[in-house]
């Protein structure tokens, strides 16, 4: 398009940057830089996405650095964006935070930082109690779910959820999450059944969720039989995480024998997390410890 003497524009730019690879990145920036596009909220936003998906993060967030000033939206929250994604959800807070006003792709990736870190903040807290959640998308809502639950705010989550018009399976699972590791066990169930009785089919996350409620609550009962219905109605192959529920689940109600049984039928090795476990109940119910330094 050069050689034929056509001037790309912020929308060509864009549409390149998009497919590059990184050994074409350098060249393109400079290109930019010498026709004037790097001040373009498109152009910029592109060039640090490409840079991101490159994995040239620390090009990426250079940007930060480079800048006389606060970046315009759009690029300020690609650069927050990927500060969530590589775990830097405390850089996220701070970066945003000189920004007078988010808009919602803005919120949206506050939030999310919030929830990781377990972060409550009073004016987020103002911010969100003044939202219409009728109208808030089934992201953000979900995002909003993980937050509170990480925070104990359980009140709050429960709110989001009746209010919510559209719920998916995820937004299910994180609510039966948030009651379940909140001590709300009972709770996760009834959630569990609704959620069921409504024609959502759970997958092995939301296996997980209501399996670590049965376990914080001590249901063994409840927590067998889910187990067993993973496999046989739901067609869902427990994985390590589902065994790590249901063997700390029957060593803590002294169940000692059956968490050696479940333990000997796993089709793979089980961790040192699942051995843990069985070791401590094995202290805990007076079994002889050398019976779990058999299988090890």
């Amino acid at each position: 398009m050069l050689h034929l003497g056509y001037r790309p524009n912020e929308f060509s730019f864009s549409a390149v940057l998009k497919s590059s690879l990184a050994l074409e990145l350098q060249q393109l920036h400079s290109l930019i830089v010498r026709m004037g596009f790097q001040k373009n909220n498109y152009v910029l936003s592109s060039l640090i996405m490409s840079y991101a998906k490159n994995g040239l993060i620390s090009d990426a967030l250079f940007f930060v650095t480079a800048s006389d000033g606060l970046l315009p939206d759009v690029p300020s929250n690609v650069i927050a964006g990927i500060y969530n994604r590589t775990g830097q959800y405390n850089e996220t807070l701070r970066f945003l935070s000189p920004l007078e006003e988010l808009d919602i792709v803005s919120w949206n990736i506050v939030i999310a930082a919030c929830g990781r870190i377990g972060y409550y903040k009073s004016s987020l807290h103002g911010y969100i109690i003044k939202t219409d959640f009728s109208s808030c998308d089934t992201f953000g809502c979900n995002v909003l779910l993980d937050m509170y639950g990480k925070c104990g705010i359980i009140g709050s989550s429960v709110k989001i959820f009746d209010e919510m018009r559209h719920k998916n399976l995820v937004t299910w699972t994180a609510l039966i999450s948030n009651l379940g590791v909140n001590g709300y066990v009972h709770e996760a169930l009834e959630r569990f059944r609704e959620m069921i009785f409504l024609g959502f089919k759970p997958d092995g996350v939301a296996f997980t969720a209501v399996l670590t409620a049965c376990r914080h609550g001590g249901l063994v009962r409840d927590g067998l039989e889910l187990f067993r219905q993973m496999i046989s109605n739901y067609g869902v192959e427990p994985q390590m995480d589902h065994y790590q529920c249901v063997v700390d689940l029957l060593v803590k109600g002294g169940h000692v024998t059956e968490a050696e049984k479940v333990i000997s039928n796993m089709p793979f090795p089980p961790n040192m997390i699942i051995w843990r476990c069985f070791l401590e109940g094995c202290k805990v119910h007076g079994n002889a410890v050398d019976q779990a330094v058999a299988h090890a």
